[in-house]
């Protein structure tokens, strides 16, 4: 499915500002965040197409997808080369992926709040305080309703 990732991410007019593949993850950077939830729904249609046994994929894989917002350190990574962001925001973003229902969008209270406060709010339904995998503590979890 990369390559479907790729080429959207290319095509797209909410396409992130850095983008990166962590082991079976994506890692991806908006600095809009009505354009984090609307690249989201794009990636999910776009992973939802594909006839994956002809990939050599099992039927029906389901990206599961978190999105958080939170101060972070942009800077340019020594071990890659290439710029990046890092701190904590990062690793709960993460986490909140791990946490997230499979062919959902998950968003976390920071980034719900933050996007009513720019008003464009979307149709979060509010899912209660979710434990975060790796001891990574608890937050207010948000579904983009469909």
């Amino acid at each position: 499915y990369l390559p479907a990732v790729a080429e959207l991410a290319e095509r797209s007019p909410h396409a992130p500002v850095v983008r990166n593949t962590w082991g079976d993850g994506l890692y991806m950077v908006f600095h809009q965040l009505d354009h984090a939830a609307r690249f989201a729904t794009e990636l999910l249609d776009a992973v939802d197409t594909p006839a994956w046994d002809a990939l050599g994929l099992p039927q029906g894989v389901r990206l599961r997808v978190g999105l958080h917002a939170g101060p972070t350190h942009g800077l340019t990574d020594p071990v890659t080369g290439q710029f990046t962001y890092m701190g904590r925001h990062v690793s709960i973003a993460a986490r909140l992926e791990q946490a997230a229902e499979a062919q959902r969008i998950a968003g976390s209270g920071h980034l719900v709040a933050l996007t009513a406060a720019e008003g464009a709010a979307g149709a979060w339904e509010y899912r209660g305080r979710t434990p975060l995998p790796k001891d990574a503590g608890t937050l207010p979890l948000f579904v983009l309703g469909q």
